[in-house]
């Protein structure tokens, strides 16, 4: 049972990481570093475990809430683990997404906001801290609302000449770009060519980095 597990998990690394060599070190790295006051291993189970359930809910590519939720439930679990609370968790997370991975949401996903009176593009059309809030709003839509199918993040296959998908998310919720002082419910469009594959492997990227910084603290 032991080979079997470490096997997937390996196998789950390598194929995110894209190398043998990254998958190894870093399980050989948890294994070390982890005790019962620094749970790396039971973060790293989590990161293989969430995103696996996301990849299996793009078998139907009908929509991609569901595959968001276990996305965010596996940032929540990995802050939880860390004893963090969301706003320090979130703060150190964003750092962890390369600069290969921030160029490659933001050349690709664009978002603008209608407040009712007033229309809102982000002066920088994305950033990092406001994709991750509309990954959180996408999910809260699902849970609480139900929708489910309507809401596209992700192009919906992997035809790399296919046209951007553009989707609508009606919610009273806010990204930061928003004032304060703006009530009600606002309309949030955002334009993607953001291929689900590519981005799964910068997210489990970033997850990784989040996980070994963790460990560098604990030194």
């Amino acid at each position: 049972m032991r080979e079997e597990y470490k096997s997937r998990i390996k196998g789950f690394y390598t194929a995110h990481l894209k190398s043998a060599e990254k998958a190894n070190a870093f399980f050989d790295k948890v294994a070390e570093k982890t005790n019962e006051d620094h749970p790396y291993g039971i973060m790293m189970n989590q990161i293989e475990r969430f995103v696996s359930l996301s990849n299996l809910m793009r078998v139907d590519k009908q929509g991609d809430a569901l595959s968001l939720f276990f996305l965010r439930t596996c940032m929540e679990s990995l802050a939880y683990l860390a004893k963090l609370d969301n706003k320090s968790f979130f703060e150190l997370f964003e750092e962890c997404f390369s600069d290969s991975a921030k160029d490659y949401i933001f050349r690709n996903l664009s978002i603008s906001v209608d407040l009712g009176e007033d229309f809102i593009v982000p002066e920088n059309n994305c950033t990092i801290d406001i994709f991750l809030k509309l990954v959180k709003l996408i999910r809260d839509s699902a849970v609480h609302c139900g929708n489910c199918w309507s809401c596209f993040l992700f192009l919906t296959d992997e035809d790399p000449n296919k046209c951007a998908s553009l989707s609508i998310l009606q919610t009273s919720e806010r990204i930061p770009i928003i004032p304060k002082d703006k009530t009600g419910v606002f309309t949030y469009s955002f334009s993607t060519k953001l291929f689900y594959s590519v981005f799964i492997d910068y997210f489990v990227e970033a997850c990784v980095c989040f996980v070994e910084k963790m460990m560098l603290e604990q030194q």
